[in-house]
């Protein structure tokens, strides 16, 4: 175990293990990891023991099987404000493949692999929040996620992702699946039989308190894949994902993808950002 601070590792190449290999628990901050690759296993990080944390950091153009391996031999993980774009996943996962721990406040952009272009869950004990998936592509199934293994999505959006089967995300069995945007993807938003509660997407899923209404973003973007033309993903006044999620214990004291209080008004949006109204009305002063 130990801590990383401020350190870049680049063009690193390895046969099995990662250009850090973490086995007992190890924490990363602010960190980049550029152009590594590795043709077995995590281009950038694996990690296989005690409770890594990995915080702010940047994964750009790695090759293996994902940029980070998580194994499900940690005990716990926690991932949080980190960036990942272009990566290339051998297999699964382009970005993390994720075995267990808990994914906060992330980007995933124009990352690619044969399954899982973004993120590839492989099994339930993984938690994914708040964060940002665009641009992803895969050339089987689940262009921005795929949760083969279960697991919980909340508060996410998921747009512009390609694939020819779950373009945004690939379900797999036993997914909770809630407040999530999953829009603009193709060939289709989502594969599989999930089961969403207040999420906004197409075709009508099967739940409660979903919408198949545009989500109302600043910018919609446009393109598909690592063609995605990014927008900008926040909410705009009248959208009807503003106010439309549903409230959980975690979000007391939580922060959305901009680092904003996760509840703002009345309730939770759904969607990785939380409304935030700049013009408030007008302050008078009176002396």
């Amino acid at each position: 175990s130990g801590i990383v601070r401020r350190c870049t590792f680049a063009t690193n190449t390895a046969n099995n293990y990662a250009a850090v290999w973490a086995m007992s628990g190890c924490a990363f901050y602010d960190c980049t990891f550029i152009c590594n690759s590795n043709t077995l296993s995590a281009g950038a990080i694996i990690c296989s023991g005690g409770n890594p944390i990995i915080s702010n950091c940047a994964f750009i153009a790695n090759y293996g099987d994902g940029a980070i391996r998580m194994e499900g031999s940690v005990d716990d993980s926690v991932i949080t404000g980190c960036t990942f774009t272009r990566n290339i996943g051998r297999e699964y996962g382009g970005g993390i493949r994720m075995y267990r721990g808990t994914i906060d406040r992330c980007i995933f952009s124009y990352n690619t692999a044969p399954f899982a272009g973004g993120l590839m869950v492989n099994n339930s004990p993984v938690i994914v929040r708040n964060s940002l998936f665009q641009g992803n592509e895969a050339v089987s199934t689940g262009g921005g996620v795929y949760t083969w293994g279960g697991g919980t999505l909340e508060n996410c959006t998921i747009v512009g992702n390609k694939a020819p089967a779950g373009g945004g995300v690939s379900f797999g069995s036993g997914t909770t699946a809630r407040n999530l945007i999953i829009y603009s993807n193709s060939t289709a938003n989502y594969d599989g039989s999930p089961t969403l509660t207040n999420s906004c997407t197409t075709p009508m899923p099967s739940g409660t308190d979903n919408t198949t209404n545009e989500p109302g973003f600043i910018a919609t973007g446009s393109g598909y894949g690592t063609n995605h033309v990014a927008g900008d993903y926040h909410l705009v006044k009248d959208s009807s994902c503003r106010n439309a999620g549903i409230y959980l214990a975690w979000m007391t004291n939580a922060f959305d993808l901009d680092g904003k209080s996760r509840i703002n008004e009345n309730s939770v949006d759904m969607g990785a950002y939380e409304y935030i109204n700049k013009n408030p009305g007008t302050v008078c002063a009176i002396r």
